[in-house]
This record gives structure tokens, C-alpha cells and sequence, in this order.
């Protein structure tokens, strides 16, 4: 299992395809080291986000985990969905 981590794309440069092709690429990596799934975690409150994840094809495990710094928060208690794709 390979994870994508800290993954953004600049807000002035967002809705052109540079972070499709960012993915995909990493997920061609991995795929070529190796690995049969990807893992990503994300913010559940980014709805978006889980959206544009999902049409790249990950889907939800159903897990989620806390957020790793909860004293960075302007909401309390949110978690981070965990996302997984398989590499076939």
C-alpha cells in the first residue's frame, strides 16, 4: 500500500488538470514499484475534495482517523476520511 500525503495545488492554478495529471502520475509510479493500492486521507469536511478524489477513482473505506493536529483546528473534532484505489 503507497500513500499520497500533503497533496495540494496552488488556489491560482486549481480547475486546469494539473492535479489529475500530478496523481495520475504518482499512481503510475507506484503502480510500477510495486504497490497494489493507494491510500489517501482526507479532510471530511471537504466534500469537494472527496468528490474530485472519487472521479479519479478512489473510494471510501469507511475508516477515518483523527486529525493529526488538532491545535491547528478552527473546528473541533474533525476526522480524515481514509480513501483507497487499487492499482490494477
Amino acid at each position: 500500500m503507497a500513500e499520497v500525503a500533503l497533496f495540494s495545488v496552488s488556489p491560482y492554478e486549481q480547475s486546469r488538470g494539473i492535479g489529475s495529471q500530478l496523481i495520475r502520475a504518482a499512481l503510475t509510479e507506484m503502480k510500477e514499484m510495486g504497490m497494489t493500492h493507494a491510500m489517501i486521507h482526507v479532510l471530511e469536511i471537504r466534500q469537494e475534495l472527496l468528490k474530485w478524489y472519487k472521479k479519479l477513482g478512489f473510494e471510501e473505506t469507511g475508516e477515518s482517523v483523527p486529525y493529526v493536529w488538532p491545535e491547528k483546528l478552527k473546528i473541533n473534532g474533525l476526522h480524515l476520511l481514509i480513501l483507497k484505489k487499487a492499482l490494477a
